[in-house]
Formats: structure tokens, C-alpha cells, sequence
């Protein structure tokens, strides 16, 4: 018996549309079936998140090097994949993660002694730490294309570097969490995860690009990515600075007056004595003459 398909309209026999794949029987939306579908796809071994971050983390390049010649459709798309990681990540931070953790300002304002700059480098930290997803994710964009301009005889063009990056990306924001419990039984200080998470995200995303790309000579490839690293995070440092700088003037955290020299203070003309000063040595003196 002939079906037509509710999403494209084509008629066809069978259990799915041959034009776009949608199932031949859609039923109306109910929540039991919305939550089962939401737990199928995401515990599905065979197909969804819970495959795609499985195999980003066991074999990160047989994953990688697989999804860009072609075998997708086990694995989620990178962008529902970042916006998976993104909201998991909120839900961590915001509610897990009790308010005032972040007490340790960096050391430059520490050593400053100045309490503008402390209180900026507070904010600044606490921006960063509340929203370190969107911030390592943001830094994909400077990578890709150093990344791309450095391994350029490898054939792969920066498309394809932006999307290996954005998965490597959204793993290494969710690999950090384990640390979360040190925080929690004390043991870890904010500085020390935020230094463990770079350390993380630098070590992965060496692994993971070398795993995929197979360069011949290894050592240089390892060079050349770090390389690229530095100068794709210095691109991203400057726009960041820049930006997260127009925000503090623009929330009043910073103020222009606070940037200007200090006036000098005029002397007071009546503070100068214009009677003569009597000799220093003049007592001495008149004691040699007699």
C-alpha cells in the first residue's frame, strides 16, 4: 500500500521515504514519546552523542579521518555536538558549581597593588571560568586557519580543519570536568583547574590533529602544531583583550578617568621664603676669626 510522505510528499512503499528518510508512520507529539526519543538518541551505541564522544575519546583519529572521508551518519554533526557540550557545560557551572568559587584573582593584578586592576583581573577571571565553553569553542575559527596555512600540503582545506577542530574543541571543554570534584573536596584551587584545563586542551588537540592529519615526519608535525596553536590563541587573545576591555568600560568596571596622569600639584608661591638664608658656616666662622 502506497504512503505519502508527510515532509516531502512523496509517495512511496516501505517503512521510510526514499526522498528524504523520514519514517512512513508520524504519530502526534506526546511527551512520553519526546522523552523517549531524547533518551534513545542520546544513549543509541550505535548512533548519537554518546558514539560520537566514545569514539572522540578512545580513537580520536580513526574518528576524525572517517567523518571527514565521509561516514557520518553514526555521528552527530559537529555544530549539535558543540551545542550539546555548550548546554552540559552550563548546567555544570550554573548549577552544580556553588557561586564564589572563583576567589583567586590573577597573579598580574595581585602583583600590581592596585584595586582597579584587581578588581578587573577578578572579573576578567570570572568571565572566563563562567563561560569557558564559549571561549575555548570561539578560539576554533583563529586555529582552523593557522592550522590549514601551516598544513597546507596535507590537502585538507580549512572546511575541514574547522570541523575537526570543533569536535577536538567541544571535547576538551567536557574533559575538564573530572577535575570538578578537586574542587570540590579542596584539593584544586580555580587557578590550578583553569591551569589544567589548558594543559588538557593542549595535549588533546596535539594528539587528536596529528592522530588525523598522518603526517610522515611526526616530530615536525608536532612543532608546526604548536606553532599554529600559538599563533591562532595570540589572534583570539587580541580580539578577546580588546573585546572583553569595551565590555569593562562599557559595565562601568572600568573607568576612562581612572587611566589618566595624575595632575601635579602646584607649589604655592607662599610657601617660599623670600627673606635671605643666613650661611650654614657662619657661626664656625666668626668662631675661627676671634
Amino acid at each position: 500500500m502506497a504512503t505519502t510522505c508527510k515532509n516531502c510528499g512523496t509517495n512511496f512503499v516501505g517503512n521510510f521515504c526514499p526522498h528524504c528518510g523520514q519514517k512512513a508512520t508520524v504519530g502526534r507529539i506526546t511527551l512520553k514519546k519526546s522523552i523517549r526519543e531524547a533518551i534513545d538518541n542520546f544513549f543509541n551505541l550505535n548512533r548519537g552523542l554518546l558514539p560520537t564522544f566514545r569514539d572522540l575519546l578512545l580513537r580520536p583519529g580513526a574518528m576524525l579521518s572517517g567523518y571527514v572521508e565521509g561516514k557520518r551518519r553514526r555521528y552527530v554533526h559537529p555544530v549539535r555536538f558543540m551545542l550539546a557540550v555548550i548546554a552540559f557545560s552550563y548546567l555544570i557551572y550554573f548549577v552544580l558549581i556553588p557561586d564564589g568559587w572563583m576567589v583567586e584573582p590573577p597573579q598580574m593584578a595581585v602583583n600590581s597593588g592596585d584595586q582597579i586592576t584587581e578588581e578587573f583581573g577578578q572579573w576578567v577571571l570570572d568571565t572566563v571560568a563562567k563561560n569557558y565553553t564559549l571561549l575555548t569553542l570561539s578560539i576554533v575559527p583563529f586555529l582552523a586557519f593557522w592550522f590549514s596555512v601551516f598544513f597546507k600540503k596535507n590537502g585538507f582545506n580549512m572546511g575541514e580543519h574547522f570541523t575537526v577542530l570543533t569536535y577536538v574543541s567541544a571535547m576538551t571543554t567536557l574533559l575538564p570536568v573530572v577535575f570538578l570534584t578537586g574542587i570540590f573536596a579542596g584539593v584544586l584551587s580555580a587557578t590550578q583547574f583553569l591551569t589544567a584545563s589548558y594543559i588538557i586542551y593542549l595535549g588533546y588537540t596535539m594528539v587528536a590533529m596529528i592522530l588525523w592529519m598522518k603526517p610522515r615526519q611526526r616530530v615536525l608535525a608536532v612543532v608546526k602544531s604548536l606553532f599554529a596553536y600559538l599563533f591562532g590563541f595570540a589572534g583570539w587573545a587580541v580580539v578577546f583583550g580588546v573585546f572583553i576591555t569595551l565590555v569593562a568600560f562599557n559595565r562601568g568596571i572600568l573607568d576612562p578617568e581612572d587611566f589618566k596622569p595624575a595632575e601635579e600639584t602646584s607649589i604655592s608661591t607662599d610657601s617660599l621664603s623670600t627673606e635671605p638664608k643666613a650661611p650654614i658656616f657662619s657661626d664656625s666662622l666668626e668662631a675661627q676669626g676671634h
